[in-house]
């Protein structure tokens, strides 16, 4: 071995035996390839020609192979482990370390390792062993293992010309961490509450997250490419308001504030919105992220509670709806008709109770998470939560709450609508549970199922249709079922028999 690695050294060290900076892994892996396939007999002819003694161009270039970080592995074209660097080592789960030696043949190495205790992570499956050997046969192959210890391994194999092998392993732990994080936050994205847009610099969709599709009823293939002035602008502001957000974002600043934008069926929505530019490494803004949330409803009951304070007494004490006045404190202060009435109280007991003293201790994190929302940037906000209140059991409510502030931001009170939604949370409860069953049961249907509007598009497609008329659930969603089952040649006649 050592005549072998002085050999193979000989050719690369040439250029750095007396102290040119090392390699880099890939030269040194073409270098281990050289060396498991080079020969005594290239020894003698280079030893003529390169004053560095064979001997110390091997000490070298072992001492080169041992700085690479990674490790390194050389095997000869018997499969047998001829060199291993001081790093090598460090990339194996412990029955690899303790059984790892030269002269053994690769297989061999693994069976024994194999045999004192676990390698491999169980997520790679029972059959990874002989997937390891067939990939170790089959070279050059790149590839991360799991290992027992829960360390991820990068693995390159690279053949050489006398069918030897060179093996390099990096730790890779921290990058499939960072790469399982990356997945985590985009889960968490696609699956949050609020809309999120993110747009490139010519202000294209490129991502929409599930919460836009169900806020504006746009599907996220039928808006990405295109600009939000297309899909959702209302006509609601003039120019000069968007004028003013694009200015603020090329200076590379947050906008926030409040947009009514249009749904896919025309009714209004007003969206608490916050878009930010997202650099690049360079710090160039290559895309704009926004953040929106739907406030239409409490936007209209803020500005039905902006009215003057006659004519909001007046008016609150007529609606069915409870509205609340509460103190900084959160001391109620006011209480129309709707809601003493429902709380089974009277004008003197308002000043009594606080909110925590009624809502339901396992909803009280809601609650205070519902009322740190509550800023002078973001004044409204909505949540529901179980109440209690003496003699009356427990109820679910709805509750959209408006933060009032001076000119300095400080808190004044708090103007609150609720309802309760005993009825509604039930009905979600069972509307779900049904559509569920329903959606199960179409699925597992033998026979097609197909629905459309009342404008003949289609709304459903079970699996059955699919299989029976060759579309997909996606591609017969929103077109004439007449295009999907009827074929061409016949739509006219079709059409003239529904005349």
């Amino acid at each position: 071995m050592a005549t072998d690695l002085a050999a193979g050294g000989l050719i690369a060290l040439s250029a750095f035996a007396l102290g040119a900076p090392l390699p880099s892994l890939v030269a040194l892996a073409a270098l281990g390839a050289v060396i498991a396939a080079t020969h005594a007999a290239a020894l003698r002819r280079l030893e003529a020609r390169v004053a560095v003694p064979a001997a110390e161009a091997e000490r070298r270039l072992i001492a080169a192979l041992d700085a690479v970080p990674d490790g390194l592995a050389i095997l000869d074209g018997d499969d047998r482990i001829v060199h291993f660097n001081r790093h090598y080592p460090d990339h194996l789960a412990e029955p690899l370390r303790r059984t790892l030696a030269t002269g053994k043949r690769f297989r061999d190495w693994i069976v024994e390792g194999l045999a004192i205790g676990p390698v491999y992570h169980p997520d790679m499956g029972a059959e990874f062993v002989e997937r390891r050997l067939e990939m170790h046969r089959a070279a050059p192959s790149d590839h991360v293992h799991r290992l027992i210890d829960d360390r991820h391994v990068r693995i390159r194999e690279i053949a050489t010309a006398d069918g030897g092998r060179v093996l390099l392993s990096s730790d890779v732990t921290a990058e499939e961490a960072r790469e399982g994080a990356r997945a985590l936050l985009a889960l968490a994205v696609e699956n949050v509450g609020d809309a999120v847009e993110i747009t490139d610099r010519q202000d294209r969709f490129t991502y929409v997250n599930r919460a836009f599709e169900e806020m504006t009823g746009w599907r996220r293939e039928d808006v990405l490419g295109r600009t939000p002035e297309a899909v959702l602008r209302s006509g609601s502001h003039p120019p000069a308001f968007f004028e003013a957000m694009a200015a603020e974002l090329a200076a590379g600043r947050t906008w926030q504030g409040t947009i009514i934008n249009r749904m896919r069926d025309g009714e209004l929505l007003d969206q608490e919105t916050t878009i930010s530019p997202l650099r690049d490494s360079d710090g160039v803004i290559r895309h704009y992220v926004a953040v929106k949330r739907n406030v239409t409803e409490a936007r209209a009951a803020l500005r039905a509670l902006e009215q003057s304070e006659a004519r909001y007494r007046a008016v609150v004490d007529t609606q069915a709806e409870f509205i609340l006045r509460v103190a900084p404190d959160r001391h109620w202060t006011f209480m129309n008709e709707a809601s003493r009435r429902y709380a089974g109280m009277t004008g003197t007991d308002v000043a009594k109770f606080t909110d925590m003293d009624v809502i339901h201790p396992e909803d009280l994190p809601i609650y205070e998470a519902h009322m740190a929302r509550i800023t002078p940037e973001n004044p409204t906000d909505t949540a529901v939560w179980r109440s209690h209140y003496p003699g009356k059991g427990v109820h679910w409510e709805e509750w959209t709450d408006t933060g009032i502030f001076d000119a300095e931001g400080r808190l004044t009170e708090y103007q609150c609508i609720g309802r309760q939604v005993d009825d509604r949370v039930a009905a979600e409860r069972a509307h779900a549970e049904a559509e569920e069953l329903r959606r199960t049961a179409l699925e597992a249907a033998l026979d097609c199922y197909v629905g459309t509007d009342a404008r003949g598009l289609v709304i459903e497609w079970n699996p059955a249709a699919e299989r029976t008329f060759g579309f997909s659930r996606d591609a017969a969603l929103g077109r004439q079922l007449a295009e999907l089952i009827v074929p061409a040649d016949r739509r006219a006649a079709h059409a003239a028999g529904f005349a």
